[in-house]
């Protein structure tokens, strides 16, 4: 669940617009919170097909990111 926090603390470093509008930043930021502060609450069939599913489509979207850069 680390990871999750984890992930959740960077992008919300994210300055640039640019990037913001091409991530899930406030569905990222949100389940973050849930971990964070809600922790008695979090469905873990729902973080494991985070883990199977959005991780991966979110890799892919980073890289292409850079890609541009």
């Amino acid at each position: 669940m680390m990871c999750f926090v984890q992930i959740g603390e960077l992008v919300n470093k994210i300055k640039s617009e640019k990037y913001k509008l091409k991530l899930p930043v406030k569905d990222i930021i949100g389940f973050r919170n849930i971990i964070t502060h809600h922790y008695d609450g979090i469905n873990y069939h729902i973080a494991e097909q985070t883990i199977a599913e959005n991780i991966p489509q979110l890799k892919i979207l980073i890289e292409e990111i850079l890609g541009e850069s």
